[in-house]
């Protein structure tokens, strides 16, 4: 069983396009979850009647942030369907392109191909590039859009030396549901943001296997987060409180 889980917050005019692709892509027997954060009235029942013509599982909930959203869809499963299968949790904004068979029974991260354009975002951090995450602190702490795009030049820089991958871009979680028992995978202190770091330090507290596939989307990025990614000085009021909460969690 394949389970696709996303979280809507004011994007229900996309909707329809995510699950047209899931299906297009997936001869799988499939689970679809939305999420819906609520924004407002009107909002809300555009996804519940889309939830009817779609017939996807549609969970209501207070805006807590994405992670936290995408947390009540794993429970969601965990509850309903058991511990067998694989979890693709991510953004609305993706247009799957291609999903390969994948194995089912070993605990498994499995590595998509995000592309942006030409680009693929995976990996989205190697473990060379983890080493030097603690500089971000200075753009945290500073609040300085200069400082926070030197740091992601070094980061850059140190990207191109060959190194195994850490963490996954976080537009799609792609993950075997046996490695989450009962724990909380995503912060729920954190509203936005610091996703692939919380991910990433789960899956390598669970000792999980990174395993390459055939996986594509299409990332239609800063559909969801376009407000917010307008400034600098906005996304990182948002990303600050969450790469604290990461570093108060694992480190």
């Amino acid at each position: 069983m394949y389970y696709f889980v996303s979280v809507n917050y004011g994007t229900s005019h996309i909707i329809s396009d995510w699950i047209c692709s899931i299906k297009n892509q997936c001869n799988k027997d499939k689970v679809i979850i939305i999420i819906d954060n609520y924004k407002n009235s009107e909002e809300r029942k555009k996804v519940l009647q889309l939830s009817k013509e779609l017939n996807f599982h549609l969970i209501e909930s207070e805006n807590r942030g994405y992670g936290n959203g995408l947390n009540k869809g794993i429970q969601y499963i965990k509850n309903n369907f058991g511990n067998k299968g694989i979890i693709f949790a991510g953004n609305l904004d993706l247009e799957y392109k291609n999903i390969p068979e994948l194995p089912i029974d070993n605990d498994y991260v499995f590595v998509p191909k995000v592309m942006e354009g030409t680009r693929n975002r995976n990996p989205f951090l190697t473990r060379l590039q983890h080493k030097i995450t603690p500089l971000y602190k200075i753009a945290g702490i500073t609040q300085s859009p200069y400082l926070y795009y030197v740091v992601i030049a070094i980061n850059k820089a140190v990207g191109l030396f060959p190194s195994k991958i850490w963490a996954v871009h976080g537009s799609l979680f792609c993950f075997s549901n046996s490695l989450i028992d009962n724990d909380i995978l995503f912060n729920n202190e954190s509203f936005l943001y610091g996703e692939e770091l919380e991910f990433a330090s789960y899956m390598e507290f669970k000792k999980a296997k990174f395993f390459d596939t055939d996986i594509v989307v299409n990332h239609d990025s800063h559909i969801c987060t376009k407000d917010i990614n307008a400034s600098t000085k906005t996304f990182l009021q948002f990303w600050w409180p969450s790469f604290k909460n990461w570093g108060d969690r694992w480190n």
